[in-house]
């Protein structure tokens, strides 16, 4: 099966997001802040299923729970970087700690990646998304293109946030 095409011919990827989280409240709330981006969302509840995903697909992003049980966060993003498929894929860590662990965080410095604390401010989660995202869509080749990235930069370029104007910051999930 091919890849599908925007009717002129061109290939097209569908971006997708994994967001792997042990908590059925975490994903379904950073499932509702990252649906503005219109982009496909795929989630995982923990470690395993998150590496059978990413043997299935490639993502243009990894959001990643640090603590689950079984396989933590830093365990699954190890096996899923092991395999060529989402070797190169950017990894968001989310966690409840304050700063990552640094001697566990620093292995995977030399990739995209990046973290933030729980509980996850929206408005933050939104623009380091739109960061990998841009990234993402620069890395693609030009006839590989996705019309939900464009539009997740594009309303990102736009100063777009996930909160009405007046009204306080929302919180997303926390570990």
């Amino acid at each position: 099966m091919g890849r599908p095409t925007d009717g002129g011919g061109l290939s097209r990827v569908r971006t997708s997001i994994l967001i792997v989280d042990d908590t059925v409240a975490n994903l379904l709330a950073f499932s509702a802040i990252l649906k503005k981006l219109d982009c496909r969302l795929v989630l995982a509840g923990n470690g395993r299923e998150a590496l059978e995903r990413a043997e299935e697909e490639d993502f243009s992003l990894i959001l990643m729970d640090v603590r689950m049980p079984e396989q933590n966060g830093f365990e699954a993003a190890g096996a899923i970087r092991s395999r060529s498929r989402n070797r190169g894929t950017p990894i968001l860590f989310l966690s409840a700690f304050e700063t990552p662990p640094l001697h566990v965080f620093s292995s995977f410095v030399g990739g995209r990646t990046d973290f933030l604390s729980s509980p996850v401010d929206a408005d933050t989660l939104l623009r380091k998304v739109g960061v990998f995202l841009k990234q993402s869509l620069a890395d693609r080749p030009e006839d590989q293109s996705d019309p939900s990235l464009e539009k997740a930069s594009s309303h990102l370029d736009e100063g777009g946030s996930s909160r009405p104007s007046g009204r306080p910051r929302p919180t997303g999930p926390a570990s």
